[in-house]
């Protein structure tokens, strides 16, 4: 995912979820809570800046199980020391190679996760980290939690270096591994319907300079066995 420009306002979904954290009145916990940091990245059309500035508010809600020193993301693990992961100087005074930054997204106690979202210096990612090993899944794009917690669903409309694409993973072990990918057309967004027996639907979209509204079709991830599948409906004509 290419960085975006910083912009000094937090999308009103994070501020909301923001203020439930800081407020002792918010009655969202547990499950509720985590698919709530998870919805507001994802609705975020700036992730780099947002996850910054909420990082605060999650690791409040997260208590002892992670927290901040300086420049270093604590992430307390079962089976051992914390993991700690380190931010490098900023991109605005090092070299491409060297820049990143890390900042906690989601603590996702009851999936044994943390989301964490790794910058560089003209991109980032995500990490999905088991909070029983510490082992660590990278991921394009935030995770989307199926039914059952054991696939979840990335989804990445970057176009910058690669074609957008969406993307199934399974849990295995203490990680994720991922088991079906779909290449979008350049130009073509996706975001999640409805996830049911039936299979994984999405909407899709496609706008250009000269048509504001676009076009809207759908598109549909179902597995037969071990094989999976995409089928989308005809796109309408330009």
């Amino acid at each position: 995912m290419a960085d975006n420009p910083i912009r000094p306002r937090m999308p009103w979904r994070l501020a909301a979820i923001a203020s439930c954290l800081i407020l002792s009145g918010c009655a969202i916990r547990g499950r509720g809570l985590e698919d709530m940091q998870i919805k507001g990245v994802i609705d975020a059309d700036d992730k780099t800046q947002t996850v910054q500035s909420f990082e605060p508010h999650v690791l409040a809600a997260a208590q002892d199980r992670a927290w901040r020193r300086n420049d270093s993301l604590f992430l307390a693990i079962t089976a051992g020391p914390p993991v700690e992961l380190v931010n490098l100087p900023d991109c605005d005074d090092t070299s491409e190679k060297d820049c990143r930054s890390f900042y906690l997204a989601a603590d996702l106690a009851s999936r044994h996760s943390f989301l964490v979202e790794e910058t560089f210096f003209n991109g980032s990612r995500f990490l999905l980290i088991d909070d029983r090993s510490g082992r660590k899944t990278e991921l394009d794009g935030p995770p989307q939690f199926g039914p059952d917690d054991s696939t979840i669903l990335v989804i990445d409309n970057d176009e910058t270096f690669v074609k957008p694409s969406v993307q199934v993973w399974q849990r295995s072990g203490d990680a994720f591994v991922r088991v079906f990918s779909h290449d979008n057309a350049v130009g073509v967004s996706a975001s999640l319907e409805a996830w049911d027996a039936d299979g994984i639907h999405l909407a899709l979209s496609s706008a250009d300079a000269f048509d504001e509204d676009g076009r809207h079709w759908t598109g549909t991830i179902t597995r037969n066995g071990a094989a999976w599948h995409f089928d989308e409906s005809a796109a309408p004509a330009q």
